[in-house]
């Protein structure tokens, strides 16, 4: 091991890979709840006469929301007034 140091114990190897798929887990579960909640609000919408507009209004915006992410902090995000 580099620097002299001494390799951890597999106890403690253990209990942090314990603790990791237990997070995965759980952001997994927050997940899936997130699609459920997605998928019922874009069926609500289709049902609307202007869902569609509405829609592809919010997928645009989380399209600039996502690009100016992949961007770096020196791009801002601009609101949009997409459910109107």
């Amino acid at each position: 091991m580099k620097g002299g140091g001494k390799a951890p114990d597999n106890d403690r190897v253990g209990a942090a890979l314990t603790a990791h798929h237990d997070q995965m887990v759980s952001m997994e579960a927050k997940s899936m709840a997130i699609q459920l909640v997605m998928t019922g609000l874009l069926s609500e919408l289709k049902k609307r006469e202007d869902g569609k507009q509405a829609i592809s209004a919010a997928f645009d915006f989380a399209a600039d929301v996502a690009v100016a992410a992949a961007s770096g902090p020196q791009k801002s995000v601009t609101r949009k007034m997409c459910l109107l």
